[in-house]
């Protein structure tokens, strides 16, 4: 008999009690391990968004020495002085097509900008070869995937990724594109807007003024306090 009841007391299921802490234990387990997985979740985010710009780093990279080998390039803006918009122009768009298929990379980021080394127009023609592959060089990028991620810039001073860009970075001077330190210091760089934001938040011009606001809506994005240049800052700038 006292067997029998035994087996009758193990077929007869958790309680009502027994339930409610199982689901107790359950919710706690969940909000211990729920900020963990969302943690995980950006940090594979971020993993991927290097991922993504040093594939298309290599890729503008890549396009640029393509460019330079040709007896006649398009690129022959890039020894002016004027900053290079590309997502407007019929000129630059095989260019830019070319560097996504090559990335893999899907196309129509919130923002991708590329930096080479300046070389002034005036002096482009009578400069040295060493002078000439200069400006076809890409130095950094910035790569901004979506609105709501952290835009990451290649430090080339140290060689990592980084959040923000190199201004925010304080490895290149704002208001001028200066190298601040290093074997390239005082060397200036020229910023080329490849495709992203810049479509939504110019207004048609493309000047330096632009640049500025661009930049400074990168910093803005990181919490960086600081202005590329304090005349220009439009403080009511607005990620859109």
């Amino acid at each position: 008999m006292k067997i029998r009841r035994i087996i009758k007391n193990r077929n007869s299921g958790f309680t009502l009690v027994e339930l409610i802490i199982v689901l107790v234990i359950l919710a706690i387990l969940a909000a211990l391990l729920v900020p963990s997985l969302l943690g995980f979740l950006d940090s594979a985010r971020k993993r991927q968004d290097v991922v993504n710009a040093e594939a298309l780093m290599r890729s503008i990279q890549a396009e640029l020495s393509e460019e330079y080998g040709k007896s006649v390039s398009r690129f022959s803006s890039m020894s002016t002085d004027a900053d290079i918009f590309m997502y407007g122009s019929d000129e630059y768009k095989g260019f830019i097509d070319r560097v996504y298929s090559k990335s893999g990379v899907e196309k129509d980021p919130f923002l991708v900008i590329f930096y080479t080394y300046k070389v002034d127009g005036a002096d482009y023609a009578t400069a040295s070869a060493e002078q000439k592959h200069k400006a076809f060089t890409c130095v950094s990028m910035v790569y901004w995937r979506e609105k709501d991620s952290d835009p990451i810039y290649y430090d080339f001073m140290h060689r990592i990724w980084e959040k923000g860009s190199p201004y925010s970075g304080d490895i290149v001077k704002r208001g001028t594109n200066a190298i601040v330190s290093g074997p390239m210091k005082n060397e200036k760089l020229r910023v080329c807007i490849l495709d992203g934001t810049s479509k939504r938040v110019t207004s048609g011009t493309r000047n330096s003024s632009e640049v500025i606001r661009i930049n400074n809506m990168i910093m803005k994005a990181v919490g960086y306090s600081g202005t590329l240049n304090k005349n220009n800052y439009d403080k009511n700038v607005k990620i859109e």
